[in-house]
């Protein structure tokens, strides 16, 4: 029945055209809609990815993770700004040691190094740009090494762990949003790691605008975002914890690791290198906590056993000389007070140590001749 010559039923099946039009044109045209962004252009880019813990309790850390959209991620960041004829540009890969957990930006050793105004021997201006996200996987760090490549790097810094280097499917919904390309660079290089199984192709209706409903959301939030990030510079709600190096040395004895290390996989990391092609790239074992140096029969920190990450050491140093590839051990590199809230995560101090200690590795890398 029509009232005032509006006739629901009509009016109801005009709405559910155009919604189907909406969606269907939306998936048809897959538009990287992630590209339009505020971030170089009204606001400054970020130094670092985007990335929050607890997004819907933390908003005023002016941050929000957009992993599922690459698109998205790197242009908030500011190496998507267009690459200057005297630079030599640096890639970071690692997981959020890396990323600096409990550290504003500047204190990060990316942002040290870059304040440090590093020359290479022919005049380019050095400089480091932080990709790590937080998650200790080598799979998720072959994916963004892929996509960085658009950016021109002149060199990679991969920052691994044991961790890192173990065969894991935990990362299954960093690597599932990027199934496509995950396939197609496993097929590339003949891998096959455990999250391979997890790989699923999007359906028609999940790249419709319903279907990316979410992911759009988070992406204009991080838009708004970027006006917070702009006045105040901070991307990292920091919340109280207690330093490792006090919970850990009140307990010289740490917790047993249950499971031992086995012949490690290196073929992600050869992966990684064969995709990188002429791009110079230096691994490097990241600092770790110890909690007692000396005693052979006190483990490392509550994270590694004593027995499990010696072995891990010595088949990865192994597999880095066997291959003649650029290696810097750095596992016992800082003091104990290096550390913040984890046997892994950096305090400010640690990370200006290894920025002193990552300033020689780059000159060379950069200048081989040095």
């Amino acid at each position: 029945m029509a009232t005032n010559g509006v006739h629901p039923a009509r009016l109801l099946l005009k709405a559910v055209g155009l919604f189907l039009v909406f969606n269907f044109a939306f998936a048809a045209l897959d538009i990287p809609w992630g590209r339009l962004s505020i971030y170089n252009t009204i606001v400054p880019g970020r130094v670092r990815v985007p990335y929050e813990q607890q997004p819907g309790y933390y908003n005023f850390a002016h941050n929000l993770p957009v992993f599922e959209d690459f698109e998205a991620m790197f242009a908030s960041h500011v190496i998507s700004q267009e690459k200057a004829a005297d630079e030599y540009r640096v890639v970071v890969l690692g997981d959020s040691a890396d990323w600096g957990f409990h550290l504003p930006p500047e204190k990060v050793f990316t942002e040290q190094l870059n304040a440090r105004h590093l020359l290479t021997c022919d005049g380019k201006r050095i400089r480091v740009y932080n990709l790590a996200y937080p998650l200790p996987d080598v799979v998720k760090d072959l994916l963004i090494l892929d996509y960085s490549l658009r950016y021109e790097p002149d060199a990679v810094l991969w920052f691994v762990t044991a961790m890192s280097l173990q065969d894991k499917s935990s990362a299954k919904s960093l690597i599932v949003p990027h199934s496509t390309r995950a396939r197609q660079l496993f097929a590339d290089y003949r891998l096959e790691p455990e999250v391979a199984q997890y790989l699923t192709e999007p359906t028609f209706w999940e790249r419709t605008l319903w279907g990316r409903r979410q992911v759009l959301k988070k992406i204009i939030t991080l838009q708004i975002y970027g006006l917070g990030w702009m006045a105040t510079g901070v991307d990292f709600y920091e919340r109280p914890y207690e330093p490792v190096w006090r919970t850990e040395s009140a307990r010289p004895k740490a917790k047993k690791q249950a499971e031992t290390w086995s012949d490690a996989d290196f073929s992600i990391l050869r992966a990684g290198y064969s995709l990188a092609g002429d791009i110079k790239m230096i691994v490097v074992n990241e600092p770790i906590f110890i909690a007692d140096r000396d005693s052979p029969d006190v483990d490392y920190n509550s994270r590694y056993g004593r027995p499990f990450y010696d072995a891990y050491r010595n088949q990865l140093r192994n597999w880095m000389e066997e291959n003649g590839h650029d290696f810097l051990d750095f596992w016992d590199l800082l003091p104990p007070t290096g550390f913040s809230d984890n046997p892994i995560h950096r305090s400010a101090e640690g990370e200006s140590l290894l920025a002193d200690a990552l300033t020689l590795p780059l000159l060379k890398i950069s200048c081989p001749q040095r």
